[in-house]
């Protein structure tokens, strides 16, 4: 993968993390797997942001969905982590000068 697209991966994941309710969800869903209804209820916002901000962190990489008869659970991507991780701990290393358009 080439320096921009780390770039904008680690925009996304950023971006991603940039918003209280997706860290609410992530924190709900560190502690067990749960559906779009159960968060909505849990947050007590419209099911189409629940499923709007999950979209956004299914995009990023941070949880991945398991249809479970007529539901969808949603969970931390555990497969991910260390990548995430390895993304937010280093900054890709390029010069700091470049302009770079999106």
């Amino acid at each position: 993968m080439n320096e921009p697209d780390e770039l904008r991966e680690l925009a996304s994941l950023h971006a991603a993390l940039s918003s209280v309710t997706r860290l609410r969800i992530l924190r709900m869903l560190a502690v067990r797997p749960m559906c779009v209804n159960a968060i909505t209820e849990r947050l007590g916002i419209s099911q189409p942001s629940v499923s709007q901000h999950l979209g956004i962190l299914r995009g990023a990489g941070l949880v991945s969905s398991c249809r479970e008869g007529c539901r969808v659970h949603y969970r931390i991507d555990t497969d991910n982590l260390p990548a995430i991780r390895e993304a937010l701990l280093h900054l890709p290393c390029g010069r700091a000068d470049d302009d770079e358009t999106p």
